[in-house]
């Protein structure tokens, strides 16, 4: 019970993230020109069901012109000026991502609801440095 609680809590928080990134995305998009190309590529990046990090990843790069988004035209076509609007929005978009980290680790449409305790990255073995045990 309390596991199916959380798990809907974790829903809702993952709910209000999306609704908030795609607000600002469209509010920032409505002011330049060809903007709406944007917000196609937005609404077909990973059919629209992804959770909002994937999205926001494959705007990036959409935008980078390292992938395509079946339905949405070749950013490249974009106006230099809504590109680069584009571009300044990422950070805004991330961060606003960012407030819901403290969950967990988005892994798909809902954040993993397990605890994690964070840890160092395992350091690679240097010659003539022994780890300690």
């Amino acid at each position: 019970m309390v596991a199916l609680e959380r798990e809907r809590a974790i829903e809702r928080v993952v709910a209000r993230i999306t609704v908030a990134i795609d607000l600002r995305l469209r509010e920032a998009m409505s002011k330049w020109p060809e903007g709406d190309a944007v917000l196609v590529a937005w609404e077909k990046a990973l059919d629209g069901v992804a959770a909002p990090d994937a999205r926001i990843t494959a705007l990036a790069q959409w935008v980078a012109g390292k992938r395509a988004i079946p339905g949405a035209g070749a950013a490249a076509s974009l106006p230099d000026v809504t590109r680069g609007a584009l571009e300044r929005l990422g950070p805004e978009l991330a961060e606003v991502l960012d407030r819901f980290l403290v969950f967990g680790q988005p892994t798909s449409s809902i954040v993993q609801s397990t605890p994690v305790l964070p840890r160092g990255l395992p350091l690679p073995e240097l010659p003539g440095l022994k780890a300690k045990e």
